[in-house]
């Protein structure tokens, strides 16, 4: 069965996909902004939960350096995710909704 859909709102979806980069970077601000982490946790922006988070996190290495164990613990106790993939996985997923809407 051959199902086609042709409608504005479509073709404008669709036009919006197309637009977004696979494997595109999007930064941290952008994925955990403050509307999100005050929804999601008990602090106001990523930056309160790096430095509640008790590691030293002043650029990219020393955040990829935080053990995941430790991270996720971090995760568990400042936010309403099991861990820190679960965490990602929501801000891309609404972040990509937004991209998709607007």
């Amino acid at each position: 069965m051959d199902i086609q859909i042709d409608t504005p709102e479509f073709d404008e979806f669709i036009r919006k996909l197309e637009e977004l980069e696979v494997g595109k970077q999007v930064s941290l601000d952008q994925l955990f902004h403050d509307a999100f982490m005050l929804q999601n946790s008990t602090v106001n922006s990523f930056q309160e939960l790096l430095d509640k988070s008790g590691f030293k996190c002043d650029n990219q290495e020393d955040f990829e350096n935080i053990p995941d164990a430790d991270w996720d613990e971090v995760i568990r106790r400042l936010t309403r995710f099991a861990d820190w993939d679960e965490m990602k996985k929501t801000a891309a997923s609404e972040w990509m909704k937004k991209q998709l809407e607007g």
